[in-house]
């Protein structure tokens, strides 16, 4: 239960920086496609998120 609840708040904390960064992208005319619009930032940050939570050394 302990590592679902790792999962999930990594990849919640990953979609909010994913929001800012593809919101931020957006306002600058960026044409990268994971960043143009906010939903596929999102994506993309849970994603990474989802991963480094996965991480143990």
């Amino acid at each position: 239960m302990e590592q679902f609840l790792k999962t999930l708040l990594s990849a919640i904390i990953g979609g909010g920086i994913g929001y800012i960064v593809g919101f931020l992208s957006r306002k600058a005319g960026g044409s990268c496609p994971l960043t143009c619009t906010p939903w596929g930032s999102i994506i993309t940050g849970a994603i990474f998120g989802i991963l480094i939570s996965f991480n143990k050394k």
